[in-house]
């Protein structure tokens, strides 16, 4: 019982991806998160991506004006970020200490499209 994040709508700097979402009654997990899914989000600059999410979709970010990804999972791969930063201002990705050094070999200009600091 999962869902996939298509959209985004806020006028909040900084956006929070809740964990879960209930639909019709029924909770799902936030197990991904779709292209472009933050271009509605018309002022965030910040987002922060739960423990749940596993992959993120191509152009995770693009057209939107997000310039840090907090992340709080662990659960991300090589494969699951391939061109999710593609067409994105994202400048910064902060990710927990014990996947620091994993996710600053994951998150390179040539697997996630665009040359980002991890923190």
């Amino acid at each position: 019982d999962t869902v996939t994040l298509k959209s985004v709508k806020s006028k909040a700097k900084k956006v929070k991806v809740p964990n879960t979402l209930t639909i019709n009654g029924k909770k799902y997990k936030v197990t991904a998160i779709g292209a472009k899914a933050f271009k509605n989000a018309k002022k965030a600059t910040q987002v922060v991506i739960p423990k749940n999410v596993k992959k993120f979709a191509k152009k995770t970010f693009a057209k939107s004006k997000v310039k840090t990804v907090t992340l709080k999972t662990t659960k991300l791969k090589k494969k699951t970020v391939k061109g999710s930063m593609k067409g994105s201002k994202v400048k910064t990705v902060k990710a927990p200490k014990s996947k620091k050094a994993a996710y600053k070999k994951i998150f390179t200009k040539k697997n996630c499209g665009k040359k980002v600091k991890v923190k």
